[in-house]
């Protein structure tokens, strides 16, 4: 049994390089990695329940943010840290 996981890059230039599961790289299913700015990106994965989510991503421009939203529609949001 496997998950999807999809990736809507709205941002002004974030580019999602990776996503792991549980220290697992999820599989390319659908669109591209690295995923920028437009693009969307269809992943999965055969870690399923509670686990760690790991994004990695590279974006210049402050002010911007992160946001997961897992199966039970809840959302977190990182800020991107940028200089």
């Amino acid at each position: 049994m496997a998950a999807n996981i999809f990736i809507t890059n709205s941002s002004l230039d974030i580019s999602i390089d990776d996503v792991y599961f549980n220290g697992v790289q999820a599989t390319l299913v659908g669109g591209s990695l690295p995923n920028t700015t437009g693009n969307g990106t269809n992943l999965e994965t055969t870690e399923i329940g509670v686990y760690t989510l790991d994004i990695y991503y590279g974006s210049p421009v402050t002010g911007q943010h992160v946001y997961v939203t897992d199966s039970d529609l809840a959302e977190a949001c990182q800020d991107t840290g940028a200089p």
